[in-house]
């Protein structure tokens, strides 16, 4: 069969015969795909399914300082994604202009296995047991830390030689952050605890985890998130 290429499908109907023809060029996932897409599940990426799960979908949204992430994840994904990165705007609930990056696949079967990873009734995102220990690697891990980690900031001397981190897990019930902590510690010997923010749970990385931490994450941080990244000062 010709290649088509995904200029020839941008603007055409969901069920057309062409597109039909476009996905079956990608029959799986890259194992970069893949493992990058588990760390964006675990963090800001929503997946979808409008069909029983007979096919899924997934939803990128990213601030509006956040371009660079989201074109550098676009150029991941895509294959799967027929229209370009969007700055969509909306009015928050304190009624502030509020503006973030928008993109999200086409559905397709190539998700379903993810989507049962993630998915509770086709609905809900859960976390179930043995995710970390079966499925998270270092790339999961640098793009979870990516979307929705974070260095902890502290006044005085502390600043200076403390580089403990947060990963950002309040979509996530108590019983579910604690599941992630085990099965972290257990599989990279971590030693992260539950902590909380405004009452909802967070894992936090201990400033003796830190050299583990970024050795396993650092190849894949792009130089937008180097920030995130405390330097090796110690």
């Amino acid at each position: 069969m010709k290649y088509i290429s995904k200029s020839k499908v941008r603007n055409i109907g969901p069920n057309s015969n062409l597109l039909r023809a476009y996905k079956t060029q990608f029959t799986n996932l890259t194992s970069y795909q893949y493992e990058a897409l588990i760390g964006h599940l675990l963090g800001d990426a929503n997946i979808y399914t409008r069909n029983n799960g007979k096919t899924h979908g997934i939803k990128f949204e990213w601030g509006e300082k956040s371009k660079d992430y989201i074109f550098h994840v676009y150029d991941i994904f895509g294959d799967f994604i027929l229209k370009e990165p969007h700055l969509y705007s909306r009015l928050n609930k304190n009624g502030n202009l509020q503006k973030t990056w928008r993109m999200e696949t086409y559905q397709d079967v190539i998700f379903n296995d993810i989507g049962s990873l993630f998915l509770l009734n086709n609905k809900k995102k859960i976390i179930r047991s043995n995710l970390i220990i079966n499925h998270l690697t270092p790339i999961s891990l640098a793009y979870w830390y990516m979307d929705d980690g974070g260095r902890n900031y502290y006044k005085g001397k502390r600043s200076l030689t403390d580089h403990s981190l947060t990963l950002n897990t309040q979509g996530f019930t108590v019983e579910e952050v604690k599941m992630l902590i085990k099965e972290l510690n257990l599989k990279y010997e971590f030693n992260t605890t539950l902590s909380f923010n405004k009452k909802k749970p967070t894992i936090y990385i201990p400033d003796h985890n830190y050299d583990l931490f970024f050795n396993l994450i650092n190849p894949w941080i792009i130089d937008h998130f180097r920030y995130k990244l405390p330097k090796l000062n110690k």
